[in-house]
Parts: structure tokens; sequence; C-alpha cells
């Protein structure tokens, strides 16, 4: 269940996360801003963990760089 207001950037980025599946910041999600993730956890949620402990993934987007 979506934890966020409908209408909401969070609450819209959610519903394509929710998948589990890679989603690029630019094509797909509304924000890319650390703030929102920020406050994605202090809700509990939590997205991979990469490089150095950091919470991101670095994966070239097809789209973004044709």
């Amino acid at each position: 269940m979506n934890p966020f207001k409908p209408k909401t950037i969070s609450h819209h980025d959610f519903e394509i996360l929710s998948d589990l599946k890679w989603h690029c910041t630019k094509c797909e999600l509304k924000s890319g801003q650390a703030k929102t993730w920020q406050i994605w956890r202090q809700k509990g949620i939590q997205l991979d963990t990469g490089e150095e402990g950091k919470s991101y993934r670095k994966v070239f987007c097809k789209i973004s760089f044709l």
C-alpha cells in the first residue's frame, strides 16, 4: 500500500517503484532529489544500497543515452 498522499510526487514514484525493478530517474520518476529519498527513509522505505554503502545503484538508461 502506498504510504504517500495521492497526486504527490512521492505517491507517483512509489507506484512506479513498487514493481521492485530498476527505473530511470530521468525518464520515469518525477523526483531525483536526495530530499525525497531522505523522507522515504524516514518512513522506513529503503532503496538498494550500492557502491560504498550509498543508497543508489548506477545503471545506464537505454533511452536517456541515445
